[in-house]
Parts: structure tokens; sequence; C-alpha cells
């Protein structure tokens, strides 16, 4: 129902604020902490020795709560374990080759009719200039749109997710020399799952350019697909692909922490739950062709997006 898929989506909400590696590791040295607390903590009268048990595993435990929250917030914090998590997911989709190249738009058997770039965040305010209304990510993501858009002039740019985030990647696609009137908002979505569902009447079944940062194109992809659409995915945004498997561990700072890298591992993090959460609730599942096969009459499985065939998200 309504209601309950609208808790559920609070629900998710809920639990992402609190599993994220700053969280989880203060999360960890407040309740070592407490425990520490409790096991100092004289009472007025001489305890049973049950009870001192309990009191002496409670410093026990709360010792190595705060010492593993230490631990855990620094591991998050250098470039070995923040570049990692970002390369495991970076490398499901390498960037389109020979963009620049002359004759990168002849390469394509069918020319791309959409550009669909999915938002990242913003900081819009009707105030600002067009280049101050995103988060770094989403700006990333419509200048890679626009580069693309200069290749394949014909295709309708698609910008999708909030308000706020649609509105200022028009007006910076706009700025850089997009026609207005090939520009189109879908601003209905709430997290990646509602996009292919928003954006199937502009789409239909012509082929388009999916275009997000790199660490979230394992998941959009596998959702678009999951939705009966065979996206050209257009990663950008890299931070860890291909340096890691160049890593130098001569250099000075890859075990220093810094915040820089608990930002990388915080984005990984996000997108492993989102991966694991979808797979949880099936929505990167494949489509049921036996049920386009009834409608066409076709052996060869599906490739548009009736109502009947696709996964309710």
């Amino acid at each position: 129902s309504h209601t309950m898929e609208e808790n559920i989506f609070a629900l998710k909400k809920i639990v992402t604020i609190y599993l994220n590696p700053i969280t989880i590791g203060l999360e960890f040295i407040v309740l070592g902490v407490v425990m520490l607390v409790f096991w100092r903590r004289k009472p007025k009268k001489e305890p049973k020795p049950w009870w001192k048990k309990v009191k002496r595993v409670a410093g026990d435990l709360g010792i190595f709560m705060v010492i593993f929250g230490v631990f855990f917030i620094y591991m998050c914090s250098i470039r070995p374990v923040s570049d990692s998590l970002l390369y495991a997911l970076e490398k499901e989709h390498a960037p389109l080759a020979n963009v620049d190249s002359p004759n990168f738009a002849d390469s394509f058997e069918e020319k791309p009719q959409h550009i669909v770039v999915l938002g990242g965040g913003a900081r819009f305010h009707k105030d600002r200039s067009p280049t101050n209304q995103l988060e770094p990510p989403t700006t990333a993501r419509i200048l890679e749109g626009i580069r693309l858009h200069q290749k394949f002039p014909e295709a309708s740019l698609i910008v999708t997710g909030r308000p706020n985030e649609t509105n200022g990647m028009m007006q910076m696609a706009e700025l850089f020399g997009v026609p207005a009137d090939q520009i189109f908002q879908e601003s209905k979505s709430r997290d990646t799952k509602d996009h292919p569902r928003y954006l199937e009447s502009m789409l239909r079944d012509e082929p388009f350019i999916l275009v997000t940062s790199a660490s979230h194109m394992k998941r959009s992809y596998a959702l678009f697909k999951s939705y009966g659409y065979e996206p050209i995915a257009a990663p950008c945004d890299f931070w860890a692909w291909p340096r890691f498997v160049t890593f130098d561990f001569s250099e000075p700072d890859l075990f220093i922490p810094r915040i820089i890298n608990l930002y990388k591992t915080d984005m990984a993090f996000q997108e492993c739950l989102g991966l694991a959460w979808a797979s949880l609730r099936k929505q990167m599942a494949a489509p049921a062709p036996e049920v386009e096969q009834a409608e066409q009459g076709e052996s060869d499985p599906p490739t548009g997006h009736s109502p009947d065939s696709v996964i309710e998200l």
C-alpha cells in the first residue's frame, strides 16, 4: 500500500542517517564511555559478586568499544580504505571512450535520442548564479551531460531529481548553450529507484545515455535494467578509478587520516547500503520475459517498458 511504502521510505532514510562512518565510530565511542562510567561508578553499599562481574565485563567491553570506534574512524579516513571501497564500485563501468574524438558520434549504430542526467544534491537559491546552485556531484554530472549533448545536439537533455536539483541543472545547461526547448525536467523522483518509472513517458523505447557519478552508476544502471531499459552508461565524477591499481605505498600521506578520505568512504557506504536495500527489496531483479512474450507473441526477451513487464518499485 501507499502508506506502507511511505513508512518503508522513511525507515530507510532514518537508518541511512545512523549508518555512516563517522556516526558508527562515534556511536561505539559514546557507548563505550557510558559503559566505562557505569564500571567506575562507586555503589553506596558493597555489591554482590555477580554484580561485580557484570561491571567488570561492562568495563572491558567499554574499553574495547572506545578503541574500536577510534580505530574504525581512523581506517575510514585513510586512502587505502576509502579508495578501495570506491574503486570496487567505480570499476563496474568505465567512462565512454573517445568522447572528444571527431568520430565519436559516428561510432553509435543507433544515435542516442536522450541524455539522462541524475541529480546528486543541490544548493539552490534563486539569488545565486547557475554555477553555484548545485552540489559538486551534480555539477560534475550536468557538465558531462552538456559535453555529451554537444556530440548529439539533436538529443533531448533530461535532468531528474528533486525540484531544486533539476532547476539548478536546467539553468547550468542553458548557461552552457543547451537550448531551453531541448531540456526536460523530471522532478517527482525521491530516490534512484523512482527514476526509471517516472522517465518512461519521456524515454519510450528510444536509445539513451545515462549520466551519473561513477560510484552511483552500478546501482543506477541495475535499476534501469530491471525496469527493461538498455541504457548507455556514461559514468563521471571518478574518485578512485583507475588509481587504485597503481597505489604507491611509499607515498607519505597514504596512512594519514584526512577528511576527504572520510567523505569518500561515506560515499561508498551510502552506495553499498543502497545496493543492499535494492537487492533486499528485489528492485534489481530482471524483468520477467514471459509476460511480455505472451502479449507480443515473440520468443525473444522483451526490451520495451510496457506496464505489465515492469518491476513495481
